[in-house]
């Protein structure tokens, strides 16, 4: 589980964190609107930013259940 934690779900969140630094509109939005509004996302960057907001937002959710 550590290394699940401190590499894949930490890439999640550096990747977002970088997505963020150009285009400050995705850090200001709760992830579910940032989701449910792909539209709105450069298409430049809307895969990564759904590959790798989904994969946070999952990641998040399962280690609040554990």
């Amino acid at each position: 589980m550590e290394i699940h934690h401190d590499r894949h779900h930490q890439a999640y969140v550096t990747n977002l964190n970088n997505f963020a630094k150009d285009n400050p509109q995705i850090a200001e939005k709760p992830i579910t609107d940032v989701l449910a509004n792909l539209g709105s996302v450069p298409e430049t960057i809307r895969t990564g930013v759904r590959n790798n907001m989904g994969g946070h937002a999952n990641h998040t959710m399962f280690w609040q259940i554990m």
